[in-house]
């Protein structure tokens, strides 16, 4: 009888060590699941993106020339924007409802091609040279050309002309809006010659063959 006492002893040591190592298990950190992710969207402007902006340059500079005739085409400079920017009217009123207005422009527009230029517009990256131009061009950063014209407007363009007397104005540009197999794009185009010189609006394109295709001005459009 006088074993009992040591061996209830030593059964309770085993019992409580089993508590405490089930007890560790329980409360140590877990790994954290695997969540599923949107794509990343990448840092830079695709390639398809400037792409599509070369073919609508290029076919604008082929029409220009033929229409003006300029003796010094080929010393030209153009200069672009290089903040890529959506243009929606230009006041409030206008810009509730002109991607709905753009939308109903044109049946062969896409909707998924409109949503991918909405989203695009949103995001903060900036052009590059990546143009395969007809030209010699000049990519200047928004912020010198908005403190060119800060003041006064038809100074801005006195002083514009002297930094590049080359050039007869600025080019603005949107980002690219695709289809999801990048057969159909949507792009915005601006040109700003002077105070009173200067329109845009948005182009459809097609992919035919491999080979991107300018089509028709679809929706709102402006003129100065």
């Amino acid at each position: 009888m006088r074993y009992r006492t040591p061996l209830l002893i030593i059964c309770l040591l085993v019992l409580v060590t089993a508590t405490l190592a089930s007890f560790n298990v329980s409360v140590r950190p877990q790994p954290a699941m695997a969540t599923a992710s949107a794509p990343a969207r990448p840092l830079e402007i695709e390639e398809e993106e400037y792409a599509v902006y070369s073919v609508m340059i290029n076919d604008a500079l082929k029409e220009g020339r033929e229409q003006e005739k300029r003796k010094d085409a080929a010393e030209r400079v153009l200069i672009i924007n290089d903040n890529p920017s959506l243009w929606q009217g230009f006041v409030a009123d206008e810009s509730k409802t002109f991607f709905e207005e753009l939308k109903n422009s044109s049946p062969e527009l896409e909707p998924e091609t409109l949503n991918d230029l909405q989203i695009k517009g949103k995001e903060t990256q900036r052009l590059e040279r990546k143009f395969s131009l007809n030209i010699k061009y000049i990519i200047v950063k928004d912020e010198e050309i908005e403190a060119l014209f800060k003041d006064n407007v038809m100074g801005g363009w006195e002083a514009f002309h002297r930094k590049y007397p080359k050039s007869s104005g600025i080019l603005s540009l949107s980002r690219v809006g695709f289809n999801s197999d990048k057969t159909q794009a949507i792009v915005y185009k601006g040109w700003s010659c002077g105070g009173l010189c200067g329109g845009g609006g948005y182009i459809l394109l097609k992919k035919k063959k491999g080979v991107w295709v300018v089509g028709p001005g679809i929706g709102p459009t402006w003129v100065s």
